[in-house]
């Protein structure tokens, strides 16, 4: 990465394909971000933010590790969005004003959150109701109705043996057992 970038980038000018991205919002991106092909999601309420994750320590020249939030019009970032992951953030999903983070990290918005945790979308600190009480990774999610499903690289979840896939409840991050486990 050359000294003069400041966003995520491979060699060839393009995020590294661990990089992720949901816009609270419209799914079309403005040029400077739909230019990286970035995968995203979002619902049909109009915001003027975008949230991405992946393995980084900077977004647009300031310190964010790992999770940030930039404007998604003029791509700057958004200095009230402060939650940061102490690991690669891999999967991102949106549900009102909350903003979930799955990936390999052990701590996220300044709580203590194996694997996955349920932030602000206005300042990316971790909400403390929720704790799925994990013990591995998470690397694809998606929220339907009252639920929020979770799979990965985790043989607990919810603070119960699950295997790889779990629902959760999207408000306490309990486990709704209506799934059974995945071995492979």
């Amino acid at each position: 990465r050359s000294a003069s970038r400041s966003r995520p980038t491979s060699r060839a000018g393009a995020p590294p394909a661990r990089y992720c991205c949901i816009c609270s919002g419209v799914v079309i991106l403005p040029a400077s971000i739909s230019a990286w092909t970035l995968p995203v999601i979002g619902p049909s309420a109009v915001t003027s933010s975008a949230s991405s994750g992946g393995a980084f320590a900077t977004m647009n020249g300031v310190s964010q590790a790992n999770f940030a939030a930039v404007n998604s019009t003029s791509g700057a970032s958004l200095p009230a969005f402060t939650g940061t992951a102490d690991g690669r953030v891999s999967a991102l999903a949106v549900t009102g004003t909350s903003l979930f983070a799955g990936g390999e990290f052990f701590f996220a918005g300044g709580a203590s959150r194996r694997g996955v945790a349920r932030l602000s979308s206005a300042t990316g600190l971790a909400e403390t109701a929720f704790n799925a009480n994990g013990n591995g990774s998470v690397s694809a999610m998606a929220v339907s109705g009252t639920t929020l499903f979770v799979a990965g690289s985790f043989g607990l979840m919810g603070g119960q043996n699950r295997e790889h896939i779990a629902q959760l409840d999207p408000t306490t991050g309990a486990l709704i057992s209506t799934i059974g486990n995945v071995g492979y």
